[in-house]
């Protein structure tokens, strides 16, 4: 009962590494426990994320770091949302934009008046109910509306090099105390009851520990290697499993979202840095090769390519468990899903502040163990509902990927909640999961799903008021946006 934590060893750096190191030491800031990080510089970053989702504010504003200093030591950008290029069906664009559309009347949900609205005849668009998208798209950005009552329409994340985002957090994480040990792990040591208890470097240096967190990223080294935790594969649905990326010169316009567009077997990104473009086709392997990939890469960015693309091989999926006796594993070596809705920085975000409540005096409680587990369990899962949502709900019958996606069998909850939504026009998003209801209702009336009804509580509104508040409400985001700054200007 004595024994207490005193030394806790993150193994690897990169994003996850080093923001998992700024979080503890903020937290175990007046504790006498050691924070130490072990990396290599032999060992190269994955660097898959460039884009994030607006949470990371949070993780922001916890560590007191100021959002513009962030974006200009990152050489990043804001993120208003992800615009979908050719994925209902070629030569058709939507926005997946941040912030709730609409407003809620009468306790009824925007949505559903919406719905009744087009069925009387309206002719305004769903995404020209979304400030963010609206602003998204004239390029303009600000930190907040003029308007107090428009602030839960507007919400943003960022774009940043992940190049430059591990030392970010690192020259953080150092200042407040964190060590960092340079060197290649060999092995790790466990004691009688399978409890890591220390690192083996290459150099033949001991590192002994009480608490160990899994940042190696693929390899991962200590919850799947050392402790022998099984990876449940997804590549039976979702296709992926490659990237070839690039960086290309700056774009004259400096837009506020990424743009994924839909491709033959897969999907190329497109994010906008204050320095530069970052860019990459994500796609599968059984539908295509590296060099056709890379082609297909380099051709679309013409001129403006400005380095060799380099290639990521991953499979998609996640560790059966993400905490077993004294390790947890965040980031790559938890699990990875493709970059479509920049889940990975945003899940390796909720491993370390999931864990903050839960970390033991010494041995972990096996209750506390398995609540861990169980959230994490289900945050992937619901990332994982969120991403085939874009694959499954798609028109694409051009390619054999295409095909192949249509005929994927949807998880029995999937199914149902587009089921829901189709039949209903209700869309029932429980609190608390990783993707909103204004996101999910997004990406599906964005991919075609067309409510074959909306619930009578919508009825409430006469016709003509009905009409008259949607054509307020977006002549009154017009005139938010009228008076943002460009982009570009709100970065200076």
């Amino acid at each position: 009962m004595n024994k207490k934590l005193e030394h806790l060893i993150i193994l690897g750096g990169g994003t996850a590494g080093w923001l998992c190191a700024a979080v503890l030491a903020k937290r175990l800031a007046d504790l006498p426990v050691k924070v130490s990080l072990v990396e290599s510089e032999e060992i190269g970053l994955v660097g898959v994320g460039e884009a994030t989702i607006p949470p990371i504010r949070a993780a922001l504003s916890f560590l007191g770091v100021d959002e513009m200093q962030f974006v200009r030591e990152t050489q990043g950008s804001f993120k208003l949302g992800i615009e979908f290029v050719d994925w209902f069906r070629q030569d058709h664009a939507y926005m997946h934009p941040f912030g709730a559309y609409g407003v809620d009347w009468n306790g009824i949900p925007f949505h559903q008046h919406f719905l009744r609205y087009q069925c009387l005849g309206g002719d305004v668009g769903y995404q020209d109910c979304s400030l963010t998208a609206m602003a998204a798209k004239s390029g303009k950005f600000c930190p907040a509306p003029e308007v107090t009552a428009l602030q839960r329409n507007w919400n943003y994340a960022f774009h940043f090099d992940s190049a430059l985002a591990a030392p970010f957090f690192r020259k953080f994480a150092e200042a407040r105390g964190v060590t960092r040990i340079e060197g290649v792990v060999r092995e790790a040591h466990q004691d009688q009851d399978g409890f890591i208890s220390a690192l083996l470097l290459e150099s033949g240096r001991s590192v002994e520990g009480d608490f160990f967190i899994d940042c190696s990223g693929f390899r991962s080294k200590l919850l799947g290697e050392t402790l022998k935790t099984p990876f449940n594969d997804w590549s039976d649905i979702l296709f992926c499993d490659t990237a070839v990326a690039a960086p290309s010169k700056r774009d004259a316009e400096l837009r506020p979202y990424t743009r994924a567009l839909a491709r033959d077997a897969g999907w190329q990104w497109e994010i906008p840095l204050a320095h530069r473009n970052g860019n990459g086709y994500v796609f599968s392997s059984r539908h295509t090769d590296v060099d056709t990939a890379k082609a297909n890469l380099v051709t679309s960015l013409g001129d403006r390519l400005a380095a060799e693309p380099r290639v990521i091989h991953f499979k998609p999926g996640r560790r059966s468990s993400f905490w077993v006796k004294n390790c947890v594993a965040i980031g790559l070596a938890a699990g990875f899903l493709e970059p479509l809705e920049s889940t990975a920085i945003h899940l390796s975000q909720l491993g370390i502040f999931w864990l903050l409540p839960f970390i033991p005096n010494y041995r972990p409680c096996a209750d506390e163990v398995a609540i861990y587990n169980q959230q994490m369990t289900a945050a992937y899962e619901q990332a994982k509902h969120f991403i085939l949502l874009h694959y499954l709900t798609s028109h694409r019958r051009d390619t054999d990927f295409w095909r192949d996606c249509a005929a994927v069998s949807p998880p029995d909850a999937l199914a149902s909640r587009i089921r829901t939504f189709v039949e209903t026009g209700r869309c029932f998003i429980p609190e608390g999961e990783l993707f909103s209801q204004g996101s999910w209702l997004a990406v599906m009336l964005g991919q075609g799903l067309d409510p074959k009804s909306y619930p009578f509580y919508a009825d409430t509104i006469e016709e003509q008021a009905l009409k008259a508040r949607i054509e307020q409400l977006t002549l009154a985001f017009g005139d938010q946006v009228g008076r943002m700054t460009t982009h570009r200007e709100a970065m200076l």
